[in-house]
């Protein structure tokens, strides 16, 4: 859905921002479910390694305890997550530009923390470019419509 969504924008459909563009489906495809299987295994892998040698004695039942555990919470997180979404979306479509402004803030900030070109930036001036960048961005994602006035 996030590959279509980016080639929608590329390809002239301009006037519509990116994150809020709609379409009928609703379901991913096989790429995005692959990205998303990959990327929630990533942790898990991660952590069950450490388990692993930091067992004393590494038999079978203790291995599939360890798994049963990572597996209900790999898929009770995004199911978790999905009726959060549903519940609060009427509340974070109200904030999402405002959401999408601090995001980026966020991001442009530590662009010039770590940058090391860009440290030598003062902390004002640093800010007043963050949030410029971030305004410009979110202005020309999040149009907002006028209103003509009547005659």
């Amino acid at each position: 859905m996030c590959l279509r969504l980016a080639i929608a924008y590329m390809s002239g459909y301009e006037s519509y921002p990116l994150i809020f563009m709609w379409s009928e489906e609703v379901t991913m495809g096989l790429l995005e479910l692959f990205l998303l299987a990959i990327g929630l295994s990533m942790d898990a892998f991660a952590v069950s390694v450490c388990k692993g040698l930091a067992m004393q004695k590494v038999n079978f039942r203790s291995a599939a305890i360890c798994g049963v555990w990572f597996g209900g919470f790999q898929a009770l997180m995004p199911f978790i997550g999905y009726l959060l979404g549903a519940g609060f979306e009427k509340y974070i479509n109200a904030v999402a530009s405002w959401i999408a402004f601090v995001l980026l803030a966020l991001i442009f900030s530590s662009l010039f923390s770590w940058t090391p070109g860009l440290k030598t930036v003062s902390p004002g001036l640093s800010i007043v470019i963050c949030t410029v960048a971030a305004a410009a961005i979110c202005a020309a994602l999040f149009p907002v419509k006028e209103e003509r006035e009547a005659a």
